[in-house]
């Protein structure tokens, strides 16, 4: 299958199954993103495709974000100006998994496959795994079990920091400041490996090095709410 044919194939499925149901729901769309603004937090979507095998196959998945412009403006110390935020610019983004198994994210496109039963399966996938997750997280509030759940999503300290904060879970907040700062300071060690094939031989080399961007961010997150870093109590 050509990589013009599976392109026609994705664009069909895009058109046909996952368009109509996202509008449905309320999303708005710029190409392969869609958001929903509700209460005080923007749900996005992004439908992610990529080639394989020579473009012999394709495979796409969905990656979800819930975006707050308070919580990035202060995670990151700037004023984000954003009327169409993207799952990269969300506070949280994770994969949707449409399977109970690991591999279950990617849906296979090729040309072994029934078209209209994989249109139906991301239908379902859709119908019962992205709605619930959206109605079920409406606000800030509704996220706070999602965030605990933090192996199973992205989400940078900077961001976790602020969201404890701003939901009312200070000493959460507190907590992980402290314990971010203090990782922060300690010296990382950056290894290096150079390999000459000619002779056969391995060379390894480790510098230490302090992430004084890290550092930064936690002190200043610090100042913004008044926090001493120096003690351990709260």
């Amino acid at each position: 299958m050509s990589a013009e044919n599976l392109k026609a194939d994705f664009n069909k499925i895009l058109k046909s199954s996952i368009i109509p149901m996202l509008k449905e729901m309320g999303f708005k769309r710029k190409g392969q993103n869609f958001i929903r603004p509700v209460n005080d937090i923007t749900q996005c979507v992004n439908v992610q495709k990529r080639s394989r095998s020579h473009f012999d196959s394709m495979d796409f998945t969905f990656n979800i974000g819930f975006y707050n412009k308070q919580i990035r403006d202060i995670a990151y110390g700037k004023d984000s100006m954003n009327d169409f935020p993207k799952v990269t610019d969300c506070f949280i983004e994770f994969r949707l998994k449409t399977y109970p198994r690991e591999r279950g994210s990617w849906y296979d496109l090729n040309n072994r496959i029934d078209k209209e039963k994989l249109a139906a399966q991301v239908e379902g996938g859709l119908e019962h795994y992205l709605k619930p997750l959206f109605e079920k997280h409406q606000s800030l509030e509704d996220l706070t079990q999602l965030v605990k759940e933090k192996d199973t999503l992205q989400i940078s300290p900077e961001c976790e920091i602020v969201f404890f904060m701003i939901t009312n879970q200070i000493e959460m907040g507190i907590r992980l400041l402290r314990e971010k700062h203090k990782e922060a300071l300690a010296p990382q060690t950056l290894s290096v490996t150079t390999i000459n094939i000619r002779e056969q031989t391995e060379t390894k080399t480790e510098t230490e090095y302090i992430n004084t961007y890290y550092i930064e961010s936690m002190e200043r997150l610090a100042k913004t709410y008044g926090i001493s870093l120096e003690k351990e109590g709260l």
